[in-house]
């Protein structure tokens, strides 16, 4: 995947020249692909508390994902309105594949925890992989050229459809840069953060919001 992104930004950066140096504001369509890698923090569920009888437990699940593959494309239009402002429809996935995990609480009062890991799970015949799909319109602001390059900001809202629970209402914040490449292409590198409002597995489990974060190298073209 590294290899992947360095033959990106050389060939990116071999094909500007000084005529393609900076950016042009001309409203028109555009589309972009991306390619990168997302990192999940500790996903937890709610805390939960039982009683049986005398005895009271009470805890929550903490799962802990790895750095996974993650891919995007946006249809848009530059130049809505102002010059700077762009908007889209985008779709990014983010691979979710869970790695190991704690339960951690306590029972009538006394604190403990209890490690597992994805071969632990396996062994059940289960699995806590998920992957998200998510659909968001986006909107996004373009900041004055640094040199070659064009930074912008941005932010969205769609649904996160994830893989073993249901659809989620989400939100993200992006920044990121953009270098021409020609009249119309461009080379851009993006990172993204997401927020999902907390879902419910397929085992009824509630769980608190999940945070994730995206970094793609990103190829752009405008339609005329």
């Amino acid at each position: 995947m590294r290899h992947i992104f360095f033959t990106l930004l050389l060939l990116g950066a071999s094909a500007v020249s000084p005529a393609m140096a900076q950016e042009e504001f001309k409203p028109s369509p555009y589309l972009e692909l991306g390619v990168g890698l997302n990192m999940v923090p500790t996903v937890s569920t709610q805390t939960y508390t039982l009683t049986s009888g005398p005895n009271t437990a009470t805890g929550r699940i903490d799962l802990d994902y790895d750095t996974g593959f993650a891919a995007g494309a946006e249809l848009g239009y530059a130049g809505l309105g102002i010059p700077e402002l762009r908007a889209g429809v985008g779709y990014d996935y983010l691979e979710g594949t869970f790695s190991n995990g704690k339960v951690v609480g306590s029972v009538n009062g006394t604190a403990g925890s209890f490690p597992f890991t994805r071969a632990d799970i396996t062994a059940l015949g289960a699995s806590l992989d998920n992957d998200i799909h998510l659909v968001s319109g986006n909107l996004y602001y373009s900041l004055p050229m640094v040199g070659p390059v064009r930074p912008y900001v941005g932010g969205g809202a769609g649904v996160a459809f994830i893989s073993q629970a249901d659809a989620q209402f989400a939100l993200s914040a992006t920044a990121g840069l953009r270098m021409a490449l020609s009249e119309h292409g461009y080379l851009g590198l993006r990172y993204r953060f997401y927020r999902m409002e907390g879902p419910v597995d397929s085992l009824g489990i509630q769980y608190e919001p999940v945070m994730a974060h995206s970094v793609m190298v990103m190829l752009g073209g405008y339609f005329d």
